[in-house]
C-alpha cells in the first residue's frame, strides 16, 4: 500500500500531493510579482511533518500582441522584421526571445530587436 506525501507551501493556497517525488503547482497560484522563499512542509502518515526551504517562482504573465514590421531585400529575398512590444517600435523584445511565424517552418531568435528570414 503505496502512502500519500502532503505537501504545503507557505503563501500558496492549498495543499498537493506528491507523484513520483514531485508536486505540480499551477501558475494560478503562485505568487504575483516575484519570486519568493518559504517554507515547505511535508507530511506523511505515521510521520513527524518535514519542513524545508525552497523559492517558489513568480506567476507568469500573459504576453502581450507583438508588433512586427518587415522589409525585404530585393537582391537576396531576405526579410527583416523588427519585433517589438509597441507600435512605436520603442519596446524590442530581449535578445534570445524566441519568435515562430505563421507558415514559416521552425523559429527564429531575436537580435538586437529584429530576426532575419530566408536568404
Amino acid at each position: 500500500m503505496k502512502m500519500e506525501q502532503a505537501v504545503t507551501i507557505a503563501g500558496v493556497e492549498g495543499s498537493f500531493t506528491v507523484q513520483d517525488g514531485v508536486i505540480k503547482v499551477g501558475n494560478n497560484k503562485l505568487p504575483e510579482n516575484a519570486a519568493t522563499t518559504v517554507n515547505v512542509t511535508v507530511t506523511e502518515p505515521g510521520h513527524k511533518p518535514a519542513t524545508a526551504t525552497t523559492t517558489v517562482p513568480a506567476k507568469l504573465k500573459e504576453a502581450e500582441a507583438a508588433v512586427v514590421k518587415g522589409t525585404q531585400d530585393p537582391t537576396t529575398g531576405e526579410v527583416t522584421y523588427k519585433v517589438s512590444k509597441d507600435a512605436e517600435g520603442n519596446q524590442s523584445y530581449e535578445n534570445g526571445t524566441s519568435v515562430t511565424i505563421v507558415g514559416v517552418e521552425g523559429s527564429f531568435t531575436v537580435q538586437d530587436g529584429v530576426i532575419k528570414v530566408g536568404k
